[in-house]
């Protein structure tokens, strides 16, 4: 009896430790997947680099795959977007122009109802002063409105009340890292829409078409696309430029079924690659960029 007593025991004790060892081992293998995808994501983003200096292409996207892990990547000219940053202007006031722009901008992707709301947040987070504007807000949580430009799209997520379907519609035309004005190359459809009250669905698919052809070179060369009137022209030139230096990296590394996601902001100079802004272990909310 004590005999089967004790094997009784040290079956107890192996099956525990085996157990424990199982949960060991699973623990080191998901911080392994974890590192490894991680790895992963920052081979990307050096390879987006990589491309970027190396290429005249303006957005790219593409994946590589490795034994042990894979990415994805995604290169965008940031300048293809209204910039939210423009929305007050020098003087810390609201710039009315571009704040109507955005707002059809807005409306163009679903957000018309809410569209006044937004652009009154946003404006108070970088305007001067700390008075909510009517629909706005000074404060969230315990955050207060910084009162400068947006520096990191977390801080765009926070004032979108971290709503992630809001933060995704306005991230296929809008940025914090641009010039202010509109890359006619590379600008999708619903920004060139949003340009001016007078852009037809008809003007819109043109200019798609003109590009697509040749890249446009100057933004004068917009007066020889059918549809496009005098009045148009005038109330959109100056809005425009035709290249821009200003892009986006977003990469995903994957390991098993362990993702980590990466992205970073570069200005493409004569001199070479300038960062902006860079932020590792992006969470869902943060990731907005792919489209």
């Amino acid at each position: 009896m004590a005999v089967v007593l004790v094997l009784m025991l040290v079956s107890f004790w192996v099956l525990g430790f085996t157990k424990e060892t199982l949960s060991v081992q699973r623990e080191m293998g998901h911080e392994l997947a974890r590192k490894r995808a991680y790895q992963a994501a920052l081979a990307g983003l050096e390879y987006g680099l990589f491309l970027l200096e190396s290429q005249k292409s303006e957005q790219f996207n593409g994946a590589h795959s490795f034994p042990e892990a894979q990415f994805r990547y995604q290169v965008r000219n940031e300048e293809g977007k209204w910039d939210l940053n423009s929305l007050v202007d020098g003087d810390g006031k609201l710039d009315q122009d571009h704040a109507q722009a955005v707002t059809r901008f807005m409306k163009l992707v679903g957000l018309e109802k809410s569209a006044p709301k937004w652009i009154d947040r946003l404006a108070d987070w970088i305007d001067r002063d700390s008075s909510p504007r009517p629909l706005g807000k000074e404060t969230y949580s315990t955050y207060e409105c910084r009162n400068v430009g947006f520096e990191s799209f977390a801080e765009c997520s926070l004032v979108l009340d971290r709503d992630q379907g809001v933060a995704k519609r306005l991230r296929k035309g809008c940025t914090i890292f641009s010039s202010g004005k509109i890359n006619l190359n590379v600008a999708p459809p619903e920004v060139l829409a949003s340009l001016s009250e007078g852009m037809t669905e008809f003007l819109v698919r043109e200019i798609i078409k003109s590009r697509k052809r040749k890249r446009f070179v100057s933004v004068k060369e917009l007066k020889n696309v059918q549809g496009m009137t005098d009045k148009i022209y005038r109330d959109i030139e100056d809005l425009l430029i035709t290249d821009g230096v200003t892009y986006s990296i977003w990469v995903e590394g994957q390991s098993q079924d362990v993702k980590q996601k990466v992205g970073a902001v570069v200005k493409k100079e004569a001199q070479g690659l300038t960062l902006i802004w860079f932020q590792r272990e992006l969470k869902d909310e943060h990731f907005l960029a792919w489209n």
